[in-house]
């Protein structure tokens, strides 16, 4: 191999990565807590959520003005004409009629339909608050996700420039062992393509940060998302140890969804039958009529209505077989969600403890395999090795590298996952 040519190569490869490190210097650099924070009040499906959750509360006060009187102020001003017998009598005339008054309705009885509107209105405020904590969650885990590949992506590019560096020197040594005839030209070629892989695999990493960058903009809810940085790293827990599932689920926004659903429609059943009771409302009215601007005629009233549909043409009866078979799928849907929120959870959390250990298990196989590619180098530099076996530990050395990293990866994104499951997350801490 011509090492006059490998020598301006490997300049301009470093000159490059040189000149990406001062470029990096300009950038904005976010550390984990700044981009929970953005996403806190930047993220617009979360807020979304909030404004959602706001306008059932508000709806909660639409029901329970029911219980109020119902006040109106009313002003007529008409002008009439009368005849009272041809065109041409002396006693036809146009009159002018004015007329101010206050009404007052209260409802007295109303088929409990009234109270069971208001706990319909919670019942909906309940599965809004739910949703945001699933948000929040969802959120949670997509920034988790894509700050740990973005770290991944970034600790695999500098891998693999030391990987890139590894492989031309392991080139040079397989050259001069070719040139001095301790060496066969497959080996050279091997050697060769080791390194044009892990260059490949360099642009892939670049590509990788690129993509992963932009999901974190993505979930931080940024608009302009100009080229930034991170640093620190996610603070990681130990996995909880004993866990009460069951318990576990009764507090997880699904299941606050499915219950409030089925409590609303409890409620939907007590007011489709309320149409099968009667109506009570009490009404005064008092005002002032008369021809004047300002009537001085006195007028008042007082009443109690009380009203009884008898035949609907069947529609209050079907209303009610709807809201019953609705109040028994509900009840149904809670259930399933349960249940699937329990068999969820357990699968999770197994996925969660195995990436744990599984994280501990690959630390002690890359460095095994450090070590043994360090005794393995200075075999074959010393002809006590072949070619094939420094191969196998050398390939061995950068998988071991490749996959810790990966399950660093894996590990955080899996705890993530455990979180998002239960509804919680970094924004419930």
């Amino acid at each position: 191999m011509n090492f006059r040519l490998l020598f301006p190569i490997s300049v301009i490869f470093l000159s490059a990565v040189f000149c990406a490190e001062i470029s990096r210097a300009d950038e904005t650099i976010y550390t984990w807590e700044e981009c929970v924070e953005i996403a806190r009040k930047n993220n617009a499906e979360l807020q979304s959520a909030i404004a959602t959750e706001k306008q059932m509360k508000a709806l909660e006060g639409v029901a329970r003005a029911n219980y109020f009187p119902q006040l109106t102020a009313t002003s007529n001003s008409g002008r009439s004409y009368t005849n009272a017998g041809n065109l041409a009598s002396s006693n036809s005339f146009f009159y002018t009629t004015n007329t101010v008054s206050l009404s007052a309705s209260q409802n007295i009885f109303n088929g409990f339909q009234d109270q069971a509107k208001i706990e319909q209105a919670k019942a909906n405020s309940m599965v809004a608050r739910a949703n945001i904590a699933t948000i929040k969650a969802k959120i949670s885990y997509d920034l988790k996700n894509s700050f740990s590949s973005f770290t991944y992506a970034k600790s695999y590019t500098k891998l693999l420039e030391e990987i890139i560096k590894r492989r031309r020197d392991n080139l040079k040594i397989v050259d001069l062992r070719f040139k001095g005839g301790m060496e066969n030209k497959g080996s050279l070629l091997l050697a060769r393509a080791y390194l044009d892989d892990a260059e490949y695999n360099f642009l892939q990493a670049q590509n990788l940060k690129n993509t992963a960058r932009a999901q974190l903009c993505k979930a931080m809810g940024l608009i302009d998302c100009t080229p930034f940085d991170i640093k620190n790293s996610i603070t990681i827990k130990s996995p909880p140890k004993n866990i009460e599932f069951e318990k576990i689920v009764l507090q997880m926004p699904q299941h606050a969804q499915a219950a409030a659903q089925e409590k609303a429609s409890q409620a939907g059943v007590i007011i489709a039958e309320s149409a099968f009771l009667p109506i009570v409302n009490v009404t005064a009215l008092s005002g002032q009529r008369g021809t004047t601007y300002l009537p001085q005629n006195d007028y008042w009233s007082v009443g109690l209505n009380i009203s009884l549909p008898f035949y609907t043409g069947g529609k209050d009866y079907f209303s009610t077989i709807s809201a019953s078979e609705n109040r028994s799928a509900a009840a149904h849907n809670r259930e399933t969600v349960d249940r699937q929120a329990l068999a969820d959870l357990k699968q999770y959390y197994a996925s969660y403890i195995e990436n744990v250990a599984k994280l501990k298990v690959s630390a002690s196989f890359k460095d095994a395999a450090q070590m043994r590619a360090e005794i393995a180098r200075n075999k074959y530099n010393n002809g006590l090795l072949t070619f094939e076996d420094w191969d196998v530990i050398e390939s061995d050395l950068i998988n071991r590298q490749t996959t810790y990293l990966q399950i660093q990866r894996d590990r955080v994104t899996s705890e993530a996952a455990w979180e998002n499951i239960q509804g919680i997350g970094v924004f419930s801490e």
